[in-house]
C-alpha cells in the first residue's frame, strides 16, 4: 500500500542527479553510430579526417541509410520523452535541436503536428505527397540545425524556417520556385535568421523568375555558404556576408567569378568552385582576391589539369582538392612516339614518359610556400563509377620525385598517400 505522505517525485532516482547529467546520458544512449556532423565543425577543423570535407558531407547528408538511422534514433528519444513528465522536461528540447527530412508514414501519430499543404501551393509529386518537416511552431525556438528536402518548396516551408530564430545551420534541397514572389519569401526568411552560421542551398529554383531588383540579404553571422544552383552568381551579388569564411558554389564559367570574390573573397579560407564548363584560359588572381585561403578546390568532372590555368601562385594555400589524378598516375607503355597512353577526359595534350606533368610544374615551394597536400574528393555533382577511384595505384616517377623535392603529399579519396 502506497504511503500518501511519501513524496515519490522528490525521492525517485531521476531527481537525485541534475538535469544536465541525465541529458548527457540520454544523448550518449541515443547517439548515432556515425554522427550527423556539423559542416561548420568540419570546415574549421585544422586536421580533418579522410572524407571530412564539404563534398564528403554532401554525400553523407544525402545518404538514405543515415537518414533512416537518424529517424530510428529520433523515435527512441520520443519513447523516452513520453515516459513521464520528468523525462519530458529532460529530453523534449533534444527532439527539436536537429530537424531532418521526415516521411509522414514513418512518424508516430501521437507526436505529429503537421500542417496541411497550403491551398495555393503546387501539388507535390506522388512520391513526395506525404513528406513534411516535423516541427511545431511553439518549439521552433529550440531548433539549431534543419535539413529540408522538398521537391517543390511551399511558402509554408519558408515560414517554418523563419520562426527558428536560433537556427545555426540550414540545408535546403528543393525544386523550382515558380513565381518571383517565392524568391522574395526566401530572401525574407534568410534575412530573419540573424544567428545562421551555415547555409547550404541546392537547386533552389527557376532563375528565370529571379526578380531583377533583388533585395539585399544580410547574414551577419554566416560563416559557411554552399550555393549550388543555376546562376548562383546572380544571387550572391546581392548578399552581404561580413563573417563568411567558406564558400562553395556552382558556375558555368570563370569570367564572372571575380565579381563574387571581390565582394566575398577577402576573409575566405576555403573556396570550392564547381564548373559546368571546364575553364581553359582565364586565370583567377586568388592570391589577391582571397589572400587568406588555405583550401581551394577547382571542382570539375575532369582532372587536376585545370589548376595551373586558374591558380599561378598563393602565399597561404595548404590544400588543393581535385576529382581525378589520372594525369599524375604511373605511365604505362604508350604510343610509339612516347606519349602517355592514359589520357584525361577532355584533355588533348600528351606528356612524355619521364616528364613532369604540366599541371604540377607550377606547384613549387617558391610559388606555393605553404602547400602540403593535393587531395582527391568524391564528386557528388558528377558521380563516376565506383571503380574509377581504384584505378590509380601509384604515381609516375617524375611526380614522386617532384613531391619529395617540394614536400608535397598526393592522396586518394580515402586519405591514403599515393607513392
Amino acid at each position: 500500500m502506497m504511503d500518501a505522505s511519501y513524496n515519490y517525485r522528490q525521492n525517485d532516482g531521476i531527481t537525485r542527479l541534475p538535469v544536465e547529467i541525465w541529458r548527457e546520458i540520454l544523448l550518449f544512449a541515443t547517439a548515432l553510430p556515425s554522427p550527423w556532423d556539423s559542416l561548420r565543425d568540419i570546415i574549421c577543423d585544422p586536421n580533418p579526417k579522410p572524407g571530412d570535407d564539404i563534398f564528403g558531407w554532401y554525400a553523407r547528408a544525402s545518404d538514405v541509410a543515415r537518414r533512416q538511422a537518424w529517424w530510428s534514433v529520433w523515435q527512441n528519444k520520443v519513447a523516452v520523452v513520453l515516459t513521464c513528465r520528468t523525462w519530458r522536461d529532460i529530453g523534449e528540447a533534444m527532439l527539436y535541436e536537429n530537424i531532418r527530412y521526415i516521411l509522414k508514414p514513418s512518424a508516430l501519430e501521437n507526436v505529429q503536428d503537421l500542417p496541411a499543404p497550403a491551398p495555393d501551393s503546387p501539388s507535390p509529386s506522388p512520391s513526395h505527397s506525404d513528406s513534411e518537416p516535423l516541427i511545431q511552431l511553439t518549439k521552433a525556438h529550440l531548433v539549431r540545425r534543419m535539413d529540408l528536402s522538398e521537391e517543390r518548396p511551399h511558402p509554408k516551408l519558408f515560414s517554418l524556417a523563419s520562426h527558428c530564430v536560433n537556427l545555426n545551420e540550414l540545408r535546403f534541397v528543393a525544386g523550382y520556385i515558380p513565381e518571383p514572389d517565392g524568391w522574395h519569401q526566401l530572401y525574407q526568411t534568410l534575412s530573419s535568421l540573424s544567428n545562421l552560421k551555415v547555409l547550404i542551398i541546392h537547386t533552389v529554383g527557376n532563375f528565370d523568375t529571379l526578380p531583377e531588383a533583388s533585395p539585399k540579404v544580410i547574414l551577419p553571422s554566416l560563416e559557411v555558404l554552399g550555393l549550388h544552383a543555376f546562376r548562383a552568381i546572380a544571387v550572391l551579388a546581392h548578399w552581404e556576408l561580413p563573417s563568411l569564411k567558406s564558400l562553395s558554389f556552382t558556375s558555368f564559367d570563370v569570367e564572372h567569378i571575380e565579381v563574387i570574390l571581390e565582394l566575398h573573397g577577402a576573409r575566405l579560407f576555403s573556396l570550392s568552385l564547381v564548373f559546368m564548363i571546364c575553364p581553359r584560359s582565364h586565370p583567377l588572381p586568388l592570391h589577391t582576391l582571397c589572400p587568406l585561403l588555405t583550401f581551394f578546390g577547382c571542382l570539375h568532372c575532369y582532372d587536376v589539369h585545370t589548376f595551373p590555368i586558374l591558380l599561378s601562385e598563393h602565399p597561404t594555400l595548404q590544400t588543393l582538392g581535385v576529382f581525378s589524378l589520372h594525369s599524375l598516375a604511373a605511365k604505362t607503355d604508350g604510343p610509339a612516339d612516347g606519349s602517355v597512353g592514359l589520357e584525361s577526359e577532355g584533355d588533348t595534350t600528351h606528356t612524355l614518359r619521364g616528364e613532369l606533368p604540366l599541371e604540377l610544374q607550377n606547384f613549387t615551394r617558391s610559388q606555393f610556400p605553404c602547400l602540403r597536400a593535393i587531395k582527391t574528393f568524391r564528386n557528388v555533382f558528377y558521380p563516376k563509377p565506383h571503380n574509377e577511384f581504384a584505378k590509380i595505384k601509384s604515381l609516375d616517377a617524375s611526380v614522386r620525385e617532384h613531391c619529395r623535392n617540394e614536400g608535397l603529399s598526393i592522396q586518394n579519396v580515402l586519405g591514403e598517400e599515393l607513392v
